[in-house]
């Protein structure tokens, strides 16, 4: 799991520095509503979904954790001379 999470972290610079040349690569510049931007089509494209899928994979993660799963306790009675104490249910 360490290995894992080392090697994915090793590769985070790497993988942004790329994602950001190719937002800014000289190309087919996108644009909106008559604007033109300084990023590319494909760059643009990418940039979003590497976004929204780290929003959607922290979205997820928080809900797993958050989650809880209500169980019912049923408590046994205890009995003391003549009466009898407890026996509730939760």
């Amino acid at each position: 799991s360490l290995v894992i999470t080392v090697g994915i972290v090793s590769q985070l610079p790497q993988t942004i520095s790329s994602l950001f040349n190719s937002l800014f690569a000289d190309g087919d510049k996108l644009a909106l509503f008559g604007w033109q931007t300084p990023f590319t089509r494909s760059g643009a494209i990418s940039a979003s979904l590497t976004i929204l899928a780290i929003v959607i994979v922290t979205m997820l993660v928080v809900k797993l954790n958050e989650a809880a799963r209500n169980l019912t306790i049923h408590y046994a009675k205890r009995i003391q001379g003549n009466r009898a104490y407890g026996g509730i249910t939760t």
